[in-house]
């Protein structure tokens, strides 16, 4: 049954982006549960591969959720497409050289060609994030438009696909029409527009209203990390991951009313760059109350962390997770949700 408390009375949980790193969200759920506190959320906003633990949540099966984590493989992460493959294999055969799928170093080499990828893409963000310069505007090849069009360039040549994480999520995430209307539930999307209005902008898609089929292809267009996977399109707009511009997606809640929240970014807790995200967000929601759990400073945060996905990491983010929730729940939980 929905939570029916007023909208400024409600929790809402917000899931921030971060890749493989996203196993920690699976561990302070684990945390919510034990402290009693899972059942006072009544809404839910991910970005990136928080929208795919938001669908976990709102089903409401903490093992399962374990279970899909655990069971993704680094190569299910990075799945190479099979162009990709084909052209691999018939340059090995003109060249005589052996094949090396599945050894270490080709796995390693893989990682860190998706890290490269994410690298550049994040410098290419940081140009065309902001709004142009009217100096900008005039100037068709200004570093921002050239940003712009590089990146919608490269989505197109990526050679990885999600179609492994397809088929994961597509055996194991089942929702009734009931366990949709139980939460209200977001993800973000990031709108790229490269030809008649090239910016960038945040979309938060509700699930109200959607099918099973919609709301999967809605959790991996927001998970489509830039560059590394491909987009998805429509009528010539670029739509990819969530959370590419707003890492902490706050406001469809808030435009419902909430205004108390858990946040769970999978940034660590010594990154100068999320602190100066936290206190601009903070600034942007004065009236709102937060509890805030977050990566201690032993917890990766470079780009390859982000990427790397095995079954020994992955019980480590959760057990991380659990560990920092019960800490925080234990000295935090009870003044914030008796408020709430």
């Amino acid at each position: 049954m929905k939570n029916t408390q007023s909208p400024n009375h409600k929790i809402g949980l917000i899931l921030c982006g971060g890749g493989g790193k996203g196993a920690y969200q699976i561990g302070v759920w684990k945390a919510l549960r034990e402290y009693g506190y899972e059942s006072q959320i009544a809404g839910l906003s991910g970005a990136s591969v928080g929208a795919l633990n938001s669908a976990l949540f709102a089903q409401g099966d903490w093992n399962n959720a374990e279970d899909v984590w655990l069971q993704v493989t680094q190569s299910d992460f990075l799945h190479i497409k099979d162009k990709a493959r084909l052209l691999a294999q018939t340059t090995s055969g003109i060249l005589n050289i052996p094949l090396f799928y599945a050894t270490p170093f080709f796995n390693r080499l893989i990682l860190n060609l998706a890290a490269l990828l994410m690298k550049f893409s994040v410098k290419l963000l940081s140009i065309s994030k902001s709004s142009p310069t009217l100096e900008a505007q005039k100037t068709k090849l200004s570093a921002y438009h050239v940003a712009v069009y590089l990146m919608a360039y490269i989505f197109r040549t990526t050679i990885f696909t999600q179609d492994r994480l397809k088929e994961i999520l597509m055996q194991q995430i089942h929702f009734s029409h009931e366990t949709i209307k139980k939460y209200d539930v977001f993800s973000s999307v990031t709108v790229l527009n490269p030809v008649s209005k090239p910016i960038l902008d945040t979309e938060y898609i509700t699930w109200a209203g959607k099918s099973e089929q919609e709301i999967i292809q809605l959790i991996l267009t927001s998970a489509a990390l830039p560059v590394v996977y491909p987009y998805e399109e429509k009528d010539n707009v670029i739509f990819f991951d969530g959370g590419a511009i707003d890492t902490i997606p706050i406001k469809p809640l808030y435009d419902l009313g909430y205004r108390s929240f858990i946040v769970i970014p999978l940034a660590n807790q010594t990154d100068k760059r999320f602190h100066r995200h936290w206190e601009q967000m903070k600034q942007m929601y004065p009236d709102c109350r937060f509890l805030r759990i977050n990566p201690s400073s032993t917890f990766g945060g470079g780009l390859l962390d982000t990427l790397t996905v095995n079954q020994r990491v992955t019980e480590q983010r959760i057990q991380a997770g659990y560990e920092d929730g019960s800490m925080v729940l234990k000295r935090e939980g009870p003044s914030f949700f008796h408020q709430g």
